[in-house]
């Protein structure tokens, strides 16, 4: 185990400490309360090992993962072809125009 393995596995631990204390905060919180606990380590450094250990904000914004898009709303009546030769013949609108329960 070379030191640097050494130093980040007791950073982690001061980090899952800190977190076990309150899990509103994130990585940021925990580089702010490391020197508290001895342990000295850049921010960049924190978020890299915090990221790598899923140590996160319970508040955290999704990442996308797990995200599927739903079914389609409607049937797609003009079968993405959009040409027309003359005005009022062919009406779209977005999903975001109109409201929906």
């Amino acid at each position: 185990m070379t030191d640097r393995d050494w130093a980040d596995a007791h950073l982690v631990h001061a980090a899952l400490e800190i977190h076990a204390d309150d899990p509103a905060f994130g990585y940021r919180f925990i580089a702010d309360e490391l020197p508290g606990k001895g342990v000295a380590a850049g921010e960049n450094r924190v978020q890299r090992l915090c990221r790598d250990h899923r140590i996160w904000s319970v508040f955290s914004r999704k990442r996308g993962l797990n995200r599927k898009p739903g079914p389609p709303v409607h049937d797609d009546r003009v079968q993405r072809d959009f040409t027309v030769t003359a005005p009022n013949q062919l009406w779209l609108t977005d999903i975001t125009e109109h409201p929906t329960a």
